[in-house]
């Protein structure tokens, strides 16, 4: 980790004071900001291993254990996907580092000093001139770049497994809904608002507080008085809530770089004596800033619908059967369920498919990402 950190430090060293022009800021910066997003992910997860215990911890205890064959299959089904996501996203970001790496070592330097080129710019308070010692300097940055890339592959994929469970969590609680005891239906539609409850708690704390008090009441009378402090226990939990709260600096701040790397690399891109090697290092390196934050906007969005179709769960239970307390209770969770579980970056971009092009208030990602290019051609004009 202190190559990262050391690399990382480095960098910023030379975008203060070593680089001069333009083009030498555009060469520094886009790796530097990937460098110091990796150090902020693994600062944020190492800070908050305790709570990111504590919400592992919660999928494996009641309710949200899956209890039946249906539930482990649903469970078995995120589990799979989860596991497929991380080893393709890795591969991507581990295949892009290698090419960056691969395409900017130059043969011909280890002989030649005066075209020796490391793999990316760094105030070193050495001469690197000697192959001995460019050497390893560039094996020291190929490493520091692949440690980097991990850091963005374990953080990331954390975060999406976490909001796949949140949706496993009401695809089950679905299923548990259709499933509600002829003979005894008021303790498991309360068992049922209970499980809800800690899915979808503090979601919207201001405008459903009559609503969450409402249910928690419900939810604490359907249980026998010895489980009622374990149920007070489990309250404090509020799983998609802790989600929201661990990691929303770190998606604000992968937001805002994406962009302004987006627009560098355009900026780069548009340079007269580019290579080919250099075009497909950029589009690599695009594609996997834009795969980012994609994803994020992919899942939280289908956190946010799933949780909008638990009206639609309600609906299509078969009504008639039901007692009067039984369906009163049903349509407390369907008035609440019309305000969905929203993950948010810092309070201003919502992750769903719409903030992938909108960041908030009519401000395009894309088009602000253009419109900084546009900035950057028109200085350098």
């Amino acid at each position: 980790m202190l190559l990262v950190y050391g690399g990382t430090l480095f960098q910023f060293v030379d975008l203060i004071f070593i680089v001069e022009t333009q083009d030498e800021f555009c060469d520094n910066v886009y790796l530097t900001l990937a460098f110091f997003i990796s150090c902020l992910k693994m600062y944020s997860v190492l800070s908050s291993r305790e709570n990111i215990t504590a919400m592992t911890n919660m999928l494996e205890s009641a309710p949200f254990q899956p209890e039946t064959k249906e539930e482990i299959e649903i469970r078995e089904k995120c589990d799979k996907q989860a596991s497929s996501n991380a080893f393709y996203y890795a591969l991507l970001i581990e295949l892009t580092a290698t090419i960056i790496s691969v395409l900017t070592l130059p043969i011909s330097g280890l002989h030649k000093d005066e075209s020796r080129k490391l793999l990316y710019r760094m105030w070193l308070p050495i001469n690197y001139t000697s192959t001995a010692r460019y050497s390893f300097i560039y094996a020291q940055q190929m490493l520091s770049l692949g440690f980097s890339a991990l850091l963005h592959v374990a953080c990331d994929c954390l975060v999406w497994a976490l909001l796949m469970f949140t949706y496993n969590q009401i695809e089950i609680f679905g299923h548990r809904l259709k499933h509600i005891k002829r003979n005894d239906q008021n303790e498991t539609t309360r068992l049922c608002i209970r499980y809800h409850n800690l899915i979808y708690r503090y979601s919207k704390p201001i405008v459903f507080q009559i609503y969450f008090t409402q249910i928690h009441r419900l939810s604490t009378n359907a249980m026998k008085e010895e489980s009622k402090q374990q149920i007070r226990l489990v309250h404090d939990s509020r799983f998609a809530t802790m989600i929201n709260k661990e990691f929303e600096s770190v998606i604000f701040i992968q937001f805002a770089t994406s962009m302004l790397t987006i627009c560098i690399n355009l900026y780069i891109l548009t340079s007269a004596n580019i290579s080919f090697e250099r075009i497909l290092q950029l589009t690599m390196y695009s594609s996997c800033m834009l795969t980012q934050i994609y994803i994020f906007c992919w899942y939280g969005n289908e956190v946010k619908l799933k949780s909008l179709d638990i009206s639609n769960m309600i609906f299509e239970l078969d009504w008639p059967p039901l007692e009067k307390t039984t369906k009163h209770d049903l349509l407390m969770i369907m008035m609440r369920a019309t305000s969905p579980i929203e993950v948010t970056s810092a309070h201003v971009v919502t992750m769903n498919l719409q903030s992938f092009v909108v960041v908030s208030m009519e401000k395009f990602l894309l088009k602000t990402s253009y419109s900084a290019y546009n900035l950057l051609q028109s200085s350098r004009d």
